[in-house]
């Protein structure tokens, strides 16, 4: 400098989580990073307006390269803070598809009773259809309430099932997607009012601006060359649009999600505060539906071939290999495998706690537990204020998220009230040298 006075500059520090967004305080129960894909993915993620614009994706990753779902998340999540909340109930999704999945060979036979037990469902601010239910002592429930609309927020899902068959991207007949979309749709209203959708065909998008579902953007890419490649055109066309559509410029926080997952979430103030602390997405827990015989309805079963129409003429390959005895053992299998395991109604999840252990995610799994261990158990939200079930219920949930394939789980323990989710309260942290 001409005074001769040495000038420095001074670099803002990057900001850092606070204690309490790690360790938790009266009103959260913090959180934990989630380094390892494998658990990190949940099919959805929320983050800051820069964070989803940092790393692009680009037009050919459309076209070439690994093109499933699951990779369009995952390539989001490089070089990112990855995090997950302590209590499942602070921020999860219910994974709608994945109930047909484990009906397997039953699930065709099965459709119409899943789809009325489906579309009886109803999403419940708050996640209970109870008010004015007591609080652990010690926990401050100011946070857990509804904070209000965040319209600076814009959730995006993509959306394809017009074309059915072999075709298909998923695991979910036509009509089911329908009914997932609008339980997913319902589920982001109260707190992410503003939410669009992807489709890669004219039937999707004849659908989605006419049936009345409130879209506030409907994104097309019509020329993939697959359908699992939509995750990947869903994020591409929406950062198209954050970038120079002036409807989108006012939106400051991006939350992706698929068209069949029921989000729940709490204290999103807080969710959204860390995801400017740090360059983070903070992955919400993705929980599996489990089948039970009463959610089929009274009447007996049946498994034979049914007259076949448009939506079941599209999976005559499915079809052909679900034979009536095969689908009547694996169904009735399943529903006694789940009946054994004891369901914690939750008649308000606002105010009830699902305790994870504090241990980062690694491939490690030792600790996990497989479907029939004991401490594996359900939840259900309840739709009504009694405290019988009713089809508005949920699905039973598993207490836990993991691998489904392998039916192995990292649980989390249930409280009616909600938690600080102190070690006496969940379950043991895995030592350094089993995760």
């Amino acid at each position: 400098a001409r005074s001769g006075i040495t000038r420095h500059v001074v670099r803002a520090k990057p900001p850092k989580l606070n204690t309490s967004d790690v360790e938790g305080d009266q009103n959260f129960a913090g959180t934990y990073e989630c380094p390892w894909n494998g658990e990190a993915y949940s099919a959805a993620f929320l983050c800051s307006r820069d964070v989803m614009l940092k790393f692009r994706v680009p037009e050919e990753r459309l076209h070439r390269g690994v093109g499933n779902m699951e990779g369009a998340s995952i390539f989001m999540y490089r070089r990112r803070t990855l995090l997950k909340t302590v209590d499942l109930f602070d921020f999860f999704v219910e994974h709608l598809s994945w109930y047909e999945r484990r009906l397997g060979p039953a699930a065709t036979a099965l459709r119409e009773r899943t789809l009325r037990r489906v579309e009886a469902q109803r999403h419940h601010v708050g996640g209970g259809a109870a008010s004015g239910a007591p609080h652990a002592r010690g926990v401050s429930t100011g946070a857990s309430r509804h904070e209000g609309a965040r319209r600076d927020v814009i959730a995006i899902m993509p959306f394809f099932a017009t074309a059915g068959g072999h075709r298909d991207s998923g695991h979910s007949a036509f009509r089911s997607r329908r009914a997932f979309l609008r339980l997913t749709v319902e589920s982001l209203r109260s707190t992410f009012p503003r939410y669009a959708v992807c489709v890669a065909n004219q039937g999707d998008h004849d659908f989605a601006t006419t049936s009345g579902l409130g879209f506030y953007d409907v994104l097309t890419y019509y020329n993939l060359t697959r359908p699992s490649r939509l995750g990947f055109a869903t994020i591409f066309t929406a950062q198209r649009a954050l970038l120079h559509d002036s409807r989108w410029a006012s939106f400051k926080y991006f939350f992706y999600t698929e068209s069949d997952q029921i989000l729940h979430v709490r204290g999103i103030d807080r969710l959204l505060r860390i995801t400017d602390a740090v360059p983070s997405h903070l992955l919400p827990h993705r929980v599996m539906p489990a089948p039970r015989r009463v959610d089929m309805g009274p009447g007996a079963l049946v498994f034979g071939e049914a007259a076949p129409d448009a939506d079941a003429r599209r999976h005559a390959d499915v079809r052909a290999r679900e034979t009536p005895d095969l689908a009547r053992a694996f169904a009735l299998r399943e529903f006694a495998s789940n009946a054994a395991k004891p369901v914690h109604r939750v008649a308000d999840a606002a105010v009830s706690s699902c305790c994870f252990d504090r241990g980062k995610c690694t491939s490690n799994r030792q600790h996990w537990k497989r479907r029939g261990d004991r401490a594996v158990e359900f939840f259900q939200i309840a739709g009504s204020s009694g405290e019988n079930e009713t089809p508005a219920d949920s699905f039973a949930l598993v207490a836990g998220e993991g691998s489904f394939k392998q039916q192995r789980f990292r649980v989390c323990r249930f409280h009616a009230l909600r938690s600080r989710c102190g070690a006496d309260e969940s379950p043991p942290t895995p030592s350094a040298g089993v995760a």
